[in-house]
């Protein structure tokens, strides 16, 4: 009996040290990102424009080249829910003279959709999918005027 008495106040003990450390982490910000953890403030020279949506944070830049095109990836994250976003770049791409050719069937999805547009050599590749705490917007623009001019 008094082993068993031992072992739950041990456990209680034990409860009540991990909540006082998340405790202190979430007031004091103890564990926080690796410091060479970078975030990037701006996209890689060259990236075609594309509109994006308000209150976007950029969170990675690249250019990469496959098979004589120049690909170029970007991901941001909003606070607005996928379908809102989705909204938003159906709305908003038309304006900036791009081609919307393919969007989701349910505009009403809220965990991942995905829609294509063009406009002239520029072939764009929208991924929404919602995350824990934010929407993740990854944009994929692959330019094929190299392609486009060899033919």
């Amino acid at each position: 009996m008094k082993a068993a008495l031992r072992i739950i106040l041990a456990l209680l003990v034990v409860e009540i040290v991990f909540f006082g450390l998340f405790w202190l982490n979430q007031k004091f910000g103890w564990l926080k990102p690796p410091s060479n953890l970078k975030i990037a403030t701006t996209l890689v020279q060259g990236f075609p424009s594309v509109p994006q949506v308000p209150q976007t944070q950029l969170v990675s830049s690249t250019k990469e080249t496959v098979t004589k095109n120049d690909r170029y990836n970007g991901v941001w994250q909003s606070s607005d829910s996928v379908p809102n976003v989705v909204a938003w770049y159906i709305n908003d791409l038309p304006k900036n003279e791009w081609k919307v050719d393919i969007i989701p069937s349910n505009l009403k999805a809220t965990d991942i959709q995905y829609l294509t547009a063009y406009k002239g050599t520029l072939y764009l590749q929208l991924s929404i999918i919602r995350k824990v705490k934010f929407t993740e917007i990854t944009a994929q623009i692959t330019d094929k005027s190299k392609t486009n001019s060899t033919k």
